[in-house]
């Protein structure tokens, strides 16, 4: 076959790869740096001359970007990279995911949510599944593996396979590993699953638009899903909102009724305990105190139900890096709550929490480090979290917020201190000396010793 992948740089040179490999010919675009490849131009000449089957393409890319729209106008099909990935690990795997003797492959997607989910998951998972022993070369010793957009790793011992995005050709690698060795997978993935797993996961039902602001990214992630085994909805996700976008999608793309299952329906937060079974078990964890990592730890309470497992372990589950974790630096609290969902909620979620935690001020570093992050984090959700949280100070992290300057809350009653900084690492280390931690006196600024809290919108 002859295909035309696009957007290299969001994992379609990996997928052309794969292609290549198993004996198709492809060509690719780079469509946002123009330095790999073929051009545009000559990519659109191709596409007149009929010499591709198919066009592969992201989900975020433009519906009127040029070739998308000569495709269209030849009547050339376009397959997402979701879709080709699904194709590419089926075709390169022996094991079928359906096999009633396959490990959970769990692929997730979401707004928000997603990582903290994802590891929720695995906790479960690698207490109710054995750990192969390694006897022989063909076995591991190891019982699944986790991919998240902070790391992939095997579990339990956190061997680190790669470290990339969640961009769907980053889910082939650690899949195919995952078939081949029989082992459960759980995948974070962006703007969408692939459809190689038997369960989907939506974690979240916060909407925005995508590809140039031409599609709903809530009916591209819900459409994604139409043709798996099951799919769950996440816990605290609006249920009336899930069925009307899936009613407004043609119908190739709904997810059938008998496959569609909403973790509010399976499991119930009250007090600090996760019931589940109609009331008879429960298991209490102090996070789900915390609205995130309630959400996240119910929706995975409730995925243990659907595929037949005790939930109960998750009673042990902790705290993940980047996801509110609270750690003590000589005396300084620092929650740490930047990823890649990181936003104007979430962040305001961190300071009441930190307000529970310690009564000393806030100093607040917030901001985006990547622009590349998908949903972004506006100018105006920056300086509205900042305004409603109150920090003592705040240190705006990225060249885009770099409009955010004092003068924009001296008419406040708050009076916070506006820093800049150029990324996460920076930031953090500003905070830190502002709150006393360097020792250096002339770096202490007028906050004194406080809570440092982490709201950077990062690829972790």
């Amino acid at each position: 076959m002859n295909i035309l992948v696009l957007d290299t740089i969001h994992g379609g040179k990996t997928i052309a790869g794969y292609l290549t490999a198993s004996g198709c010919i492809c060509d690719t675009v780079d469509v946002y740096r123009h330095e790999s490849g073929i051009s545009e131009d000559e990519a659109v000449r191709n596409l007149t001359l009929k010499r591709y089957d198919f066009v592969c393409a992201p989900v975020h890319l433009s519906p009127e970007y040029c070739i998308l729209k000569s495709a269209a106008a030849e009547g050339i099909p376009v397959i997402s990279h979701h879709e080709v990935v699904s194709l590419i690990v089926s075709g390169l795997s022996d094991t079928d995911a359906n096999s009633e003797n396959t490990k959970p492959i769990i692929e997730i997607t979401g707004t928000r949510g997603k990582t903290t989910t994802a590891y929720a998951l695995s906790h479960m998972l690698s207490r109710v599944i054995p750990q192969k022993n390694k006897t022989n070369d063909s076995e591991t010793g190891e019982s699944g593996i986790l991919h998240t957009s902070r790391e992939t790793v095997t579990v339990p011992n956190g061997r680190v396979i790669q470290r990339v995005s969640i961009t769907p050709a980053s889910s082939i690698m650690p899949a195919l590993y995952a078939l081949k060795n029989n082992l459960w997978f759980v995948a974070e993935e962006s703007l969408g699953i692939c459809g190689f797993g038997n369960l989907a996961v939506l974690t979240s039902t916060e909407d925005y638009p995508c590809a140039d602001k031409k599609r709903s990214a809530l009916a591209v992630k819900l459409a994604s899903m139409a043709k798996c085994g099951r799919v769950l909805v996440g816990y605290g996700a609006d249920k009336r909102k899930v069925l009307e976008t899936i009613e407004s999608l043609p119908q190739s793309q709904r997810i059938p009724e008998d496959r569609l299952f909403f973790a509010s329906d399976a499991v119930r937060v009250e007090d600090g305990v996760c019931g589940y079974g109609n009331g008879s078990g429960g298991f209490s964890n102090p996070l789900l105190y915390l609205e995130g990592y309630k959400q996240a730890i119910a929706t995975a309470a409730a995925a243990a139900c659907l595929l037949g497992y005790n939930p109960d372990s998750l009673s042990g589950f902790t705290s993940v890096p980047g996801r509110l974790s609270l750690t003590r630096e000589n005396g300084i609290t620092v929650i740490d709550n930047s990823n890649s969902g990181t936003n104007r909620n979430t962040s305001v979620i961190a300071a009441e929490y930190a307000r529970r935690t310690d009564n000393g001020g806030i100093i607040l570093v917030i901001g985006i480090e990547s622009e590349t992050v998908c949903e972004g984090f506006p100018k105006e959700d920056v300086t509205s979290a900042i305004a409603e949280i109150k920090p003592e100070c705040a240190v705006v992290v990225g060249d885009s917020l770099k409009g955010i300057v004092q003068e924009d809350f001296d008419n406040t009653s708050d009076n916070t201190i506006i820093y800049h900084a150029d990324n996460l690492e920076s930031g953090r280390k500003r905070a830190l000396e502002i709150a006393g931690v360097s020792g250096n006196e002339e770096k202490r600024g007028d906050c004194g010793g406080k809570t440092v809290i982490l709201c950077v919108k990062t690829w972790r």
